[in-house]
Parts: structure tokens; C-alpha cells; sequence
């Protein structure tokens, strides 16, 4: 393990989601702790560390369209760290992918995360086969 990583998860600063390699419960016993993705757990940060300033976000800057999406998931995965919830994520044999999934009592939930106007998932239609 590396410093930064090392120092990075004793501090908090990032957050690291698993991938499931099946929905059942516990999630936590299908995660493949080969395979993560890092959410940062500071947004100001991250827009600072990006170049970003508020008048992006206010008036939807064209040049965020190709990160837009990655800020939003960054967005929720906060959210649902601070409320106490381990979120992972799943990704089918043909590159579909869930953003985050939940375990919420006896009931796993998926969510999916839109940044844009078009809410139709494909992810989600093939989760649920």
C-alpha cells in the first residue's frame, strides 16, 4: 500500500467503492477487492483540485459535459457514505454497470446516476434480468 493511500483512507479524504460480482446478501461478501473505484469525500476539493468554479455548476458549463457525470456520482456516494450506508457497485459480462448498490435493512437497492436529461438506463434494464 502506498503513502498517499494509506494516508488518504486514515484521513478520509477519499472513499473507495467495490465491485460485486453477485447481488445477494451480504454484498459485502461478493466485493472483489481487486476492483474499485475512488470517490473523494471533499467536493470543494475536488472542483478546486479540476479547475472548476461555481459558475460551472451554476450555469452548466459545455466544458463539464465529460465530467459532469463523475462529479455527480462523487455528489451521491457522499451522501450515502455520511448516512451510514457501504455502497459498492456491479458491472455485467457486457460492460453494463450500476453506479452504487445498497443494502437498506433486508431490501438491496440500485442506484443509478444521471447527470444529464436522458434517464433511460440500460444498466439498470440488464441488472434486472
Amino acid at each position: 500500500m502506498g503513502l498517499v493511500t494509506g494516508a488518504a483512507r486514515i484521513t478520509g479524504i477519499v472513499h473507495r467503492i467495490y465491485k460485486v460480482e453477485h447481488i445477494d446478501k451480504p454484498l459485502d461478501n461478493y466485493r472483489d477487492i481487486d476492483v474499485f473505484k475512488i470517490y473523494v469525500s471533499d467536493l470543494g476539493l475536488l472542483c478546486s483540485k479540476k479547475g472548476i468554479v461555481a459558475d460551472d455548476i451554476l450555469f452548466s458549463s459545455p466544458d463539464l459535459d465529460d465530467f459532469k457525470g463523475g462529479l455527480v456520482e462523487n455528489y451521491v456516494d457522499f451522501h450515502l457514505t455520511v448516512n451510514g450506508y457501504c455502497d459498492y457497485y456491479w458491472v455485467s459480462e457486457r460492460d453494463a454497470e450500476v453506479d452504487f448498490i445498497i443494502q437498506r435493512g433486508q431490501d438491496i437497492i440500485s442506484i443509478e446516476v444521471k447527470s444529464a436529461d436522458n434517464v433511460r438506463s440500460k444498466s439498470l434494464n440488464q441488472y434486472f434480468r
